[in-house]
């Protein structure tokens, strides 16, 4: 056990916070990449196909596997110069981008470890094509065992330039699954700090307390994850991810702190204000969602409450960001995506059957 807008809404998957929106989710955070890309103009060198897509954003893009140790270059060309705001990948690569016929670097400013990472981009710059370099990998299975091979696991482009605040949070939750045992133990599995450390794994992350059958999760005997901060945090929305195994938040309240005392030992409903908006549709990349809250919420702490729909709690991220400076024209407002749409201080092992 431990401590991980006026009208509730329900949903389904994953959490990530950020963003400014409509209430209707994701399609004023993410931009349409099948609309903006010149597909076959997009390379993946050495030997990778075309991009796939799901929704808004680029998954699942590989190279060929080499029989040597090379690095992946991804190339994404768009149909014309576009001023980008961030761009928002799961991969411990490099970024850079071409503009006016040459291409500089972009940095992360988070941990190295991190494989969800959201990269602003320098403002006003039209940018004609961006690059992500991954380090290749040793393929432990299938026809191409022993071979070396990159993943671009999902990258996505925001209308804004947005930061993820979620790391420096403090994660309290309402109950707990086991700590994962054996002899290869899963270290992350069940730590509520998994929720904010960058990484997804591809099947299981965290968990709530098993329940009897005659004690099922209600609006009377939730589970919930709350994020705390040190200082007010100015937010728009939220994105989620997470594993195979996990169910997400079921039938979900999200609130938001305005209370006067310390947030982790708010257990009740006092001092919270139902945060009002919709998630998208789940992607195919660790279900990713997102949500806009149609203003930005200045607060203390977010609470994410599971009052029902799901036998326990299943989450595998939780990112949280303000948008810092509104590009507002960064893309014809017909161009923007519809309703589809985040340290890695853990080994790869176990359940982490994605990139």
């Amino acid at each position: 056990m431990g401590g991980k807008t006026t009208t509730a809404f329900l949903v389904a998957g994953f959490v990530v916070l950020f963003g400014a929106g409509s209430g209707q989710g994701a399609d004023s955070l993410f931009v349409s990449l099948p609309d903006v890309v010149d597909v076959e103009a997009c390379v993946a060198e050495p030997g990778g196909g075309a991009p796939s897509f799901s929704g808004s954003a680029i998954v699942g893009w590989s190279t060929q596997p080499q029989a040597k140790k090379a690095s992946g270059v991804y190339t994404i060309r768009f149909k014309e110069p576009t001023v980008v705001g961030t761009v928002a990948v799961y991969s411990k690569c490099s970024l850079s981008y071409e503009s006016g016929g040459k291409w500089a670097s972009i940095a992360y400013a988070g941990p190295a470890a991190h494989r969800l990472r959201f990269v602003p981009l320098p403002a006003n710059v039209k940018v004609t094509a961006l690059r992500a370099t991954v380090q290749s990998s040793l393929v432990t299975g299938g026809a191409d065992l022993g071979l070396y091979a990159t993943s671009l696991g999902f990258l996505a482009i925001l209308s804004g330039d947005y930061a993820n605040v979620a790391p420096g949070a403090a994660v309290v939750v309402s109950s707990s699954s086991e700590a994962s045992q054996g002899f290869e133990p899963l270290a992350w599995l069940n730590k509520s700090w998994t929720l904010v450390d960058g990484f997804v794994d591809g099947g299981q992350n965290f968990f709530s307390r098993p329940r009897e059958e005659d004690e099922p999760i209600t609006a009377e005997l939730p589970e919930w994850v709350t994020l705390v901060w040190e200082k007010q945090q100015d937010l728009d929305g939220l994105v989620i991810a997470r594993g195979s195994s996990e169910k997400g938040l079921g039938d979900a309240v999200i609130e938001a702190y305005t209370g006067d005392g310390d947030p982790r030992f708010a257990l009740g409903n006092a001092g919270w204000r139902v945060v009002e908006g919709r998630f998208s549709e789940p992607m195919k990349f660790r279900s990713m969602q997102a949500v806009g809250f149609g203003r930005t919420t200045r607060t203390k702490a977010i609470r994410l409450k599971c009052i029902g729909g799901v036998d326990r709690l299943g989450l595998g991220e939780v990112i949280a960001g303000p948008e810092r400076r509104p590009r507002a024209d960064i893309l014809p407002e017909h161009r923007r995506a519809e309703s589809h749409s985040a340290g890695d201080p853990r080994p790869r092992q176990g359940y982490d059957s994605g990139p």
